[in-house]
């Protein structure tokens, strides 16, 4: 009996170990007309389903907004209409994504004009590919 427990807690081990996802991230700065903060998308989130595009995007800000000094959302994008939506979003109390984490679902949110938003212009310039 002893035997089978010890076995069936190494598989549950060696389950939780391989199935960890593997992320990298490659933050790329987007300028912006905007001092008080700096914009990012991670290119190796990207995502393609059909014509729409999913990726995380995050927003340093210089101060302190509500306590929050950076943001990252995870955003759906869809090409062919130039509309986005946030289906998550994370605040932290520290630059560059770090420090204590809130985090809300979004995924009901309304879709929304994407082109004025510089970090979701970029992506669509670079990765929203007109069909043939």
């Amino acid at each position: 009996m002893i035997l089978l427990k010890s076995v069936v807690l190494l598989a549950v081990f060696c389950c939780g170990v391989i199935s960890v996802p593997a992320y990298s991230e490659d933050w790329v700065a987007i300028r912006t007309s905007e001092p008080q903060k700096e914009e990012y998308y991670d290119a190796d989130s990207i995502k393609r389903i059909a014509r729409d595009i999913f990726f995380w995007s995050m927003v340093d800000f210089k101060f302190p907004v509500m306590g929050i000094l950076s943001r990252k959302n995870y955003i759906e994008l869809d090409c062919d209409r130039a509309l986005y939506r946030v289906r998550k979003q994370i605040l932290y109390e520290d630059s560059l994504g770090t420090g204590q984490a809130y985090e809300s679902d979004m995924a009901k949110s309304e879709m929304l004009q994407g082109l004025t938003v510089p970090v979701i212009s970029e992506v669509m310039t670079k990765f929203c590919i007109p069909d043939d």
